[in-house]
């Protein structure tokens, strides 16, 4: 799957920038770091590239499910992260800038 088979549904910017501070303590001290309560973010977009054309894949919670949108047309791809991978690696399309939403937000 490329490049897409590597895009995470879930991240946990506590771990991912431990060197920056993200809880008010000292940037880089080794035990605030392991102190600091996870900071979690899901997938909620994908914007890509292939050619000259853009698709975007969202997931709607409305419809509890993946949906892209195209040039003409917004379509239901499926209610799973992997479903949309899928659906992104058989039409080659390149993942350009991935949209995360923190769970306590």
């Amino acid at each position: 799957r490329g490049v897409v088979g590597l895009i995470a549904p879930e991240l946990d910017f506590a771990r991912l920038f431990d060197a920056v501070e993200l809880r008010g303590g000292a940037a880089g001290a080794a035990d605030d770091a392991a102190a600091a309560p996870p900071m979690r973010a899901r997938l909620k977009g994908v914007l890509c590239y292939f050619g000259w054309h853009y698709v975007a894949f969202f997931y709607s919670a409305a419809e509890r499910a993946w949906v892209s949108f195209d040039d003409s047309a917004v379509r239901p791809v499926g209610a799973t992260w992997a479903e949309a991978q899928a659906r992104i690696a058989d039409a080659h399309l390149q993942p350009l800038l991935l949209f995360y939403e923190r769970d306590d937000a």
